[in-house]
């Protein structure tokens, strides 16, 4: 849980010293500004180089699927909740799944943190916090299986990033965009790394093809960061 950690020591950095913002400002989370969305998305990516989404209508398609609620009234956790959640899960709260409002951090021991309206983020207790709007699911992104939205059902696959190495390799393209999943760029990553040539990777035992058939390599960059890069521009070391 030491990468995890880091995200939640971010999170912490951060409470009662942000205003609250809908704006451009938003992504400078660590400059006084954010809302719900952004500060989690912020604090994932910089202590673990890992896009978890910019919204939360992206943030909830994004990880495994810890639990979903099924009733219509619940407003917020329960002790069982807890039970089955870890530290750095998300918890998602809106009118229905296609339309989720608001994010928390679990910070563990039955605490969240999480930026409303005014100054922010703040802690609360996680079994006395009610939202407004209906309690959807919970998430995680850092553990053994994650999935990923080209995955049918939630939570299948093993985390790539626990998978073995395959070989080194070498990046033989002038420039390299690293991409989240394999011939697909997301527009709104703003930081992801890039590789220029002769630049060193660790390649991961987690091979993908993309819709053309083409191979594409999950590789480690600099021991944090991951992601796809297609296979014909690295080269066995």
């Amino acid at each position: 849980m030491a990468g995890i950690k880091d995200v939640t020591a971010l999170i912490e950095s951060r409470e009662g010293k942000n205003s609250y913002t809908q704006s451009y400002l938003r992504e400078q989370v660590f400059g006084g500004y954010s809302d719900c969305s952004s500060l989690v998305w912020k604090c994932f990516e910089r202590a673990l180089g890992i896009f978890i989404g910019t919204w939360t209508g992206e943030q909830i398609d994004r990880g495994s699927l810890v639990f979903r609620n099924t009733s219509s009234t619940k407003k917020g956790l329960v002790k069982k909740d807890l039970a089955q959640m870890q530290e750095g899960d998300l918890v998602f709260w809106g009118p229905s799944r296609g339309d989720s409002r608001h994010v928390e951090y679990y910070m563990g021991n039955g605490q969240l943190s999480g930026h409303g309206s005014g100054i922010g983020p703040v802690r609360k207790d996680a079994v006395k916090y009610r939202h407004p709007y209906q309690l959807l699911e919970v998430r995680r992104y850092v553990g053994k299986i994650v999935e990923h939205p080209a995955n049918s059902e939630p939570g299948t696959g093993s985390d790539p990033a626990d998978r073995k190495r395959l070989f080194v390799g070498r990046c033989i393209a002038d420039e390299l965009n690293v991409r989240t999943w394999a011939g697909t760029q997301y527009d709104t990553i703003k930081s992801w790394p890039r590789l220029v040539e002769g630049n060193m990777v660790d390649v991961i035992d987690y091979t993908q093809k993309d819709k053309n058939g083409e191979d594409w390599y999950y590789v480690r960059i600099e021991q944090r960061f991951y992601g796809f890069v297609k296979a014909e521009y690295i080269r066995k070391v």
